[in-house]
């Protein structure tokens, strides 16, 4: 019965609500919190079967005082849960209800302890839960690369897969931000979304002055954003590749190179056009039409060890422009028609 009474004290005292209340005034890692509740179910049994043995034991009563006969009562139900059993406290013979008491203690404590230590095990191997799916995202990747280096044995483009998926999990997390903010009312995404870039948002000053015109309008574009890494000498966009984007540079520069004509021949001419922290080239990849067809006559190379940058590209532009036409307007005032001349033939 006092078992039963603990399990009901226990759920009004709403310990789960405390556990959170107390994580979000002290920032502490909930993993920790969690270690509290096998200890104290631990607890309260090792508590109901000491009080259950100091029933069965009250003739021994007049031989110790009650505090000490309630401590090595206690002590020998933790001794019996945890199959210790060192044998200096034990049952008498003679007494058939301790005897009974005894054997559903190891019984009870046996299956209490074995709870207790799964719970510390499961609590320890997910103490730290971003890297645990970090570890798994990245054999995820492994085990699909695998699978495709039959397709493109290539160990150059293996590498590039790898290198960004790793820029990929270190900018964005490994987890989907973008739905949990999804779930926030339109004021807390903002404030959030904020939050999370906090620490990229000094290398993108044009959407600095974005924000200044249309409040709200930096969370907005930066959720459309895909973090991109480029080492040293990898091209980044050409003729060849004329992908439709615009890059934001947070790390490393990259130099533009003009091609002499449009053929597999080309030949490139060193040009003094070179971006780095806190620029943006690809204007006229966005300020195109969707429908026009484009060739580049430059070549984009990184200049430096490594490059990384902020994607954002023609068809996340399109939705915008769909869904928010001013900020897509205050985007294009941002960037230079002059580029179309001077990088599409």
């Amino acid at each position: 019965m006092r078992l039963v009474r603990l399990v009901k004290i226990q759920q009004k005292l709403k310990l789960g609500e405390l556990a959170e209340h107390v994580e979000d005034n002290l920032g502490i890692n909930p993993s920790i919190l969690k270690l509290l509740k096998p200890l104290i179910v631990m607890g309260a049994v090792a508590h109901a079967l000491t009080c259950i043995f100091f029933r069965a034991s009250r003739r021994m009563r007049q031989s110790k005082k009650r505090p000490t006969q309630y401590l090595t009562t206690m002590y020998w139900a933790f001794a019996t849960m945890t199959t210790v059993g060192y044998g200096d406290e034990k049952p008498s013979l003679n007494s058939a209800s301790s005897l009974i008491v005894t054997i559903v203690s190891q019984v009870l404590g046996t299956m209490i302890f074995a709870y207790v230590i799964g719970i510390l095990v499961s609590i320890v191997t997910n103490l730290d839960q971003a890297k645990r799916q970090l570890q798994a995202e990245k054999s995820y990747l492994s085990d699909f690369l695998c699978e495709i280096h039959s397709i493109s044995p290539t160990s150059e483009l293996l590498l590039r897969v790898r290198r960004n998926h790793h820029h990929f999990l270190l900018i964005s997390g490994v987890f989907d931000e973008r739905r949990i903010v999804d779930l926030f009312p339109p004021h807390m995404q903002t404030v959030s979304t904020v939050y999370v870039h906090r620490a990229v948002l000094p290398y993108l000053p044009l959407f600095s002055t974005i924000e200044k015109k249309y409040m709200g309008a930096v969370a907005i574009i930066l959720r459309s954003l895909r973090p991109a890494s480029y080492s040293s000498g990898q091209i980044i966009n050409s003729a060849r590749i004329s992908a439709r984007e615009l890059h934001f540079i947070v790390k490393g520069s990259v130099n533009v190179l003009y091609t002499t004509c449009a053929s597999k021949c080309a030949t490139d001419t060193i040009s003094d056009e070179m971006y780095g922290p806190q620029t943006f080239f690809g204007d006229a990849m966005i300020l195109t039409p969707t429908e026009t067809r484009v060739r580049l006559k430059i070549r984009i190379v990184c200049s430096s060890r490594s490059c990384h940058c902020f994607v954002f590209c023609k068809s996340d532009y399109n939705t915008l422009r769909d869904a928010y036409s001013l900020v897509a307007q205050a985007i294009d005032e941002q960037l230079d028609p002059s580029y179309i001349k001077r990088w599409i033939r």
